[in-house]
């Protein structure tokens, strides 16, 4: 397994081996324990059930925290805690474009809070290092630990909606300037970061309306309701805001491909335009390419420059007439 393990107490947070952490997850019935949050990336099935069976978890719990389905989903555990699954984004070597999404689940017991994500990200990394930091206030229990871990995802998720608003905001206002400078390359990018953001967000929220309904039904997690309150109203918020940025690119998009059409048609236009000038005079040409002893203006010394100049001037009179109908503008 990989991740790290933090050992939290109300005047700083400590990394402390696994090995330490293992010994005090297995004796953790016996004795009370510091507050402690275990983060595992690419834990695989094998190693996550050997971790439920050490925190001695009943069958119908390990069933909850052993789903793989990409679903959201908040569950009471009969032991006395809480497990959650919500979707995370993470990217890959750091690049935003190739950005995927992944479920993090979150259990959440009497001074323990265990997080896991199949992937790589910096995001519960920063969370950890803020605590090593001392960046936070003092958390004394796993559920303000999992309070805590849900601010720094709806932080991230902010970051990435102002990131695309003003991206998005920008090309707007080059395209008021010049609408030639609209790319939709940019667009569609921006189009599938706020879907992803969007689907997350709106999975996020329905996790959290369970969590919500659960807390509601019970008393044991009472310090919790105010915290998960803001965020379900905060991330209906946050969904809301990203709807009006879809609608912003959507109309974005239309705007270009209503432009490609536009010079679609005036290519057409133009074509067209060459070809009913070509025509009559390609009609001429063809007609006096016929093999016939006796042709009009044929044995005249003038005939050839008198049809070339017939020529110009039908050309010219369709150019005119074109040109006062307006297919030219």
């Amino acid at each position: 397994m990989r991740g790290q393990l933090l050992q939290i107490n109300e005047e700083n947070a400590e990394l402390i081996p696994f090995e330490k952490g293992e010994a005090l997850l297995a004796d953790r019935n016996n004795r009370t324990i510091p507050l402690l949050w275990m983060h595992l990336e690419h834990a695989s099935p094998e190693e996550w059930g050997n971790l439920l069976t050490t925190l001695k978890l009943r069958d119908e719990d390990k069933t909850y925290a052993m789903q793989t389905r990409h679903f959201p989903q908040a569950a009471e555990l009969a032991v006395g805690g809480l497990v959650l699954r919500m979707p995370l984004r993470i990217s890959r070597n750091g690049v935003k474009k190739e950005d995927r999404l992944r479920y993090l689940t979150v259990i959440m017991l009497p001074q323990l809070l265990i997080s896991r994500i199949q992937g790589q990200t910096s995001l519960l990394k920063r969370a950890g290092n803020r605590l090593l930091e001392d960046e936070q206030p003092a958390i004394t229990s796993s559920a303000e630990l999992l309070l805590y871990l849900l601010e720094i995802i709806l932080e991230t998720e902010v970051n990435h909606l102002l990131l695309a608003r003003n991206g998005v905001a920008h090309l707007a206002a080059a395209a008021e300037n010049d609408i030639d400078r609209l790319d939709n390359r940019k667009l569609a990018r921006f189009h599938r970061r706020v879907s992803i953001l969007a689907g997350q967000a709106e999975e996020k929220l329905f996790c959290l309306t369970l969590l919500a309904s659960l807390l509601a039904r019970g008393k044991a997690f009472d310090s919790m309701r105010p915290g998960i309150t803001e965020q379900v109203d905060a991330h209906k918020h946050l969904l809301r805001s990203l709807e009006r940025v879809q609608d912003r690119i959507s109309e974005l998009m239309r705007l270009t491909d209503s432009r490609s059409r536009q010079q679609t048609e005036q290519r057409l236009r133009v074509l067209t335009i060459i070809s009913g000038i070509f025509m009559p005079l390609t009609f001429i040409t063809g007609l006096y390419g016929m093999n016939f002893p006796s042709m009009p203006f044929l044995e005249n010394r003038w005939g050839f420059w008198l049809v070339v100049c017939s020529m110009l001037g039908l050309g010219a009179g369709l150019i005119t007439f074109f040109r006062k109908r307006g297919w030219f503008d």
